[in-house]
């Protein structure tokens, strides 16, 4: 063999065995011909452009690159999210913000007010009062309770008490984005085994002029809604949270370097005995993650190249916008080969069933990677999926699927891949909640390239997941073989059961 010829496939296969355990090397790699209707598709959705996007899956680098583009942020940053928890992550981040609000960065953040009473306190909430204390911050949580309340009374409709702000925008600079799955806190960043509950999650890193402004609107679609609460500084300050957040970014810092924050006398001074408890506090949290440590050798960016991009917005319930759905639904009309969906709540709305459903009957292939009962946190939409999972694979003959197998497995992913060629990644649920009441986002990538790479991704992990079983009878019923009921305790199926017999609660999952 040609000594050249020789050198070339062994660095061929040298790239393709140290990048492809990501991707698994075992599930076969499709390519499928180009289908022109879901380029037109594409092309009839306004705006977007040929942009610069990194796929990331990897909790520690998703974590990076948030930290990472923040401290770029030279003008401004704009960010929301559903949840936001009081720990190490969602302390940090804080501290952050407000670093950077000292530089001068102009900051607006919003988080879901039903969230933030659940991870901080019912009464108090003093790191955001103290954070809104610098001119250059605006706070605001989205939708507030008695607004929502209001709403319900007025409306006579149940949604609206459930109705919250699902985006995830980390928009710095009006130019950089980040946005996914991902909230902010440990669960969504650290390694399994290290929290109770740790996702895998999807995410992506944007560069784009046009998607920039597209994001900056999509975000103040939602800041501008009223009866969203405007956060302001206390009037009389008792409890001073702004050292708390200035130790929780220091730790944070220290601990992704390489480095333990130090509890003793800094720049000469004495430390109080106070911040001296918190430093520990947080440094202990902080050992129980191994594997966020390595900032250093973190690049925000690996020569990933420019694709055709778009943005999806959708408005929750108190707006009216819904580019998702309806563009959904026709990437599902169009496709005429393969359905991949990775999604961690699967409550099928009636359109949704049925477009599926039309896809199955002229035999485009559907593969649905979801959780299961070991791998689930949301109870109510496992009784619904357990409940009908069996009739989906009934009426959609080519369906097949495949359940997370345990809690380190857990996913919260929502990726969509149409035969090869269309990626969708972002917020949106196959659930009630996301397409009809919440806000959502998606961004549609019109890509082989980057769509076969999610696909990859996706199809390798059914192979560690358990595959639900259906035996089709001569008269056209079925007996169920393999679901999630297999995998649930006698009192997990009774408490299932009993979810089921609250009818009116599907439409609110």
């Amino acid at each position: 063999m040609n000594k050249k010829l020789f050198q070339l496939l062994s660095g061929a296969l040298f790239l393709l065995v140290f990048f492809l355990p990501e991707v698994g090397i075992s599930v076969e790699h499709e390519r499928f011909p180009v289908n022109d209707n879901l380029q037109r598709v594409f092309s009839e959705i306004p705006g977007g452009e040929v942009a610069r996007i990194r796929l990331m899956n990897k909790n520690d680098e998703s974590w990076y690159a948030r930290w990472t583009l923040i401290e770029s942020a030279k003008e401004s940053i704009d960010t929301t999210y559903f949840i936001l928890q009081n720990d190490i992550f969602g302390f940090s981040f804080l501290g952050l913000l407000k670093k950077k609000a000292e530089q001068g960065v102009k900051i607006r953040l919003m988080v879901d007010a039903k969230m933030i009473r659940q991870y901080f306190r019912l009464v108090g909430i003093d790191e955001f009062q103290d954070l809104a204390e610098n001119a250059n911050v605006q706070i605001r949580f989205y939708n507030s309770i008695p607004k929502s309340i209001i709403d319900f009374v007025k409306n006579g409709d149940l949604r609206y008490i459930f109705s919250s702000n699902h985006d995830k925008i980390l928009l710095v600079d009006g130019r950089y984005v980040i946005t996914g799955g991902r909230n902010i806190g440990a669960d969504y960043f650290v390694q399994p085994g290290e929290e109770k509950i740790v996702y895998y999650d999807s995410d992506v890193l944007l560069e784009g002029e046009i998607l920039g402004r597209e994001f900056r609107t999509a975000f103040e679609d939602e800041w501008k809604m009223l009866g969203n609460r405007i956060i302001r500084a206390d009037k009389i300050n008792i409890s001073d949270q702004n050292i708390k957040l200035e130790i929780a970014r220091r730790a944070m810092q220290c601990y992704m370097e390489g480095r333990k924050y130090s509890s003793e006398n800094e720049n000469g001074k004495e430390i109080p005995e106070k911040h001296k408890k918190l430093i520990i506090k947080f440094n202990e949290e902080l050992e129980e993650f191994k594997n966020i440590s390595s900032l250093k050798n973190f690049q925000l960016w690996r020569g990933e190249r420019a694709r055709a991009t778009k943005l999806l917005d959708k408005h929750s319930i108190n707006g009216q916008k819904d580019q998702i759905g309806y563009n959904l639904f026709q990437f599902i009309r169009s496709a005429r080969h393969e359905i991949v969906l990775q999604n961690p709540y699967v409550v099928l709305t009636k359109e949704a069933w049925e477009e599926l459903k039309k896809a199955s009957a002229r035999g485009v292939k559907i593969v649905l990677h979801t959780n299961g009962p070991k791998s689930i946190d949301v109870p109510e939409a496992l009784a619904f999926f357990s409940k009908e999972w069996a009739e989906m694979m009934r009426e959609m003959p080519t369906l097949k699927i495949f359940m997370a197998p345990d809690n380190l497995h857990q996913l919260h992913s929502k990726t969509i891949v149409i035969d090869g060629q269309i990626a969708l990644v972002g917020t949106y649920n196959l659930d009630p909640l996301s397409m009809i009441i919440n806000s959502e986002l998606m961004i549609v990538v019109n890509n082989p390239e980057f769509s076969s790479m999610m696909r990859l991704r996706i199809l390798n992990m059914t192979e560690s997941s358990v595959e639900c079983k259906i035996r089709r009878e001569h008269d056209g019923s079925i007996t169920r073989i393999l679901g999630p009921e297999n995998f649930s305790t006698d009192a997990e199926l009774r408490k299932m059961n009993l979810l089921v017999k609250l009818s009116w609660l599907r439409p609110l999952i």
